[in-house]
């Protein structure tokens, strides 16, 4: 996930992320590997709420301006499946858009702060 990055020597060697995510839970999965990815996502899951409600209870210390730039969204919508696997497609996209940032600190613009996006796509409720 991590490579030593030039410029450190001793203890102040700085460090560089190499990854900006993982993927797991792919169709054809044995039951172990399955089970073993079930257990993350529900880890992820639990440490982004964690995160959302951290957050929450500290948005009155928060500038005006960070308040108002912080969303908790909510949706359902009839989707076939295509327009779900667009949409899906669309969320990836608009959730990597600054993603170069998290490799090169020189690309961050003044003034920005790391930001949590988390989204998911679930059918809610049975098939009818």
């Amino acid at each position: 996930f991590v490579r030593e990055a030039p410029g450190g020597t001793g203890r102040n060697r700085p460090w560089r992320a190499v990854s900006e995510g993982l993927v797991w839970g792919e169709p054809g999965d044995d039951t172990e590997t399955s089970a073993a990815g079930d257990a993350l996502t529900d880890m992820l899951l639990e440490r982004e709420i964690q995160r959302l409600r951290a957050a929450r209870a500290s948005q009155d210390r928060e500038p005006v301006e960070w308040r108002e730039a912080t969303t908790v969204v909510e949706s359902k919508l009839w989707l076939t499946t295509e327009e779900a696997k667009l949409l899906s497609e669309q969320l990836v996209e608009l959730f990597l858009t600054h993603a170069d940032r998290l490799r090169d600190p020189t690309t961050r613009p003044e003034g920005a702060r790391l930001m949590s996006l988390v989204g998911w796509m679930v059918p809610n409720g049975p098939v009818r």
